[in-house]
């Protein structure tokens, strides 16, 4: 019989509760690289660490770590827990401390180009305080962007960052920084210009209405007045055109 060990919950935590390997760290000497302890992660209870420690069961900590049962650090936990949930981690309690951690480790060099394309489905705040994904953000207008949209767009579109990021942030020079934190959210998707989106894919006219598309100009009737038009492919569209007179 085969088993997976990867879907059974059975390393006990700090909590006394069974986790899943993909769930749980070995606690660090320093917990993180900011050198905190955060109670919301799960490690490997005391007890068992400190059995694992003895040189007897070196074999049985290896057979763990190779399971993928690493030691917390901001580095480890962005690969183990936020990169796999991208797209849900974020929430308005952790929104500000995930980005701020994931800020230094940018400023380490230590995350890859492709880690961070792996995390343009991150939620960020915007100045409404929703969250949206990264690649639909724009910068607000005090990030100073290429082009400044929210002084236009701000009362029509709920997509600008919030500038909490930089607020917040206790290290913050103001000029130096700012250039920092554009070039990390830019990494991340978030755009400061507008640019053409090509839809390579057949939109029928309502979906294509749904995209800001004028009805108007998605005719019915093919031009020779041949045909019945059932859809559209390859409609190219401007950020923002359906604000646009």
């Amino acid at each position: 019989m085969n088993i997976d060990i990867q879907r059974i919950p059975f390393l006990m935590d700090q909590n006394n509760h069974l986790q899943l390997i993909k769930n749980i760290y070995f606690p660090a000497d320093t917990i993180g690289d900011n050198g905190t302890i955060d109670f919301e992660y799960l490690f490997v209870n005391k007890k068992i660490v400190t059995w694992l420690s003895e040189k007897a069961q070196h074999s049985i900590k290896k057979w763990l770590t190779d399971k993928g049962v690493d030691e917390r650090t901001d580095l480890t936990y962005l690969r183990k827990t936020i990169i796999p949930n991208a797209a849900s981690y974020i929430t308005q309690e952790n929104a500000i401390k995930t980005i701020k951690m994931l800020f230094m480790l940018f400023q380490k060099n230590v995350v890859t180009k492709k880690e961070l394309d792996q995390l343009r489905k991150l939620k960020l705040l915007t100045t409404r305080k929703t969250l949206i994904s990264a690649e639909q953000c724009f910068f607000c207008d005090q990030y100073k962007p290429r082009l400044q949209l929210e002084v236009y767009l701000k009362a029509k579109e709920d997509v600008f960052l919030s500038f909490d990021y930089v607020t917040n942030h206790n290290d913050r020079k103001e000029d130096e920084d700012l250039t920092e934190w554009r070039r990390f959210f830019i990494k991340l998707g978030v755009q400061e210009e507008l640019h053409l989106t090509v839809f390579d894919r057949k939109l029928t006219s309502f979906e294509a209405e749904g995209y800001g598309f004028s009805g108007q100009y998605l005719s019915s009737i093919s031009p020779d007045r041949k045909h019945k038009v059932d859809a559209f492919f390859g409609l190219t569209t401007i950020t923002f055109m359906q604000h646009t007179q």
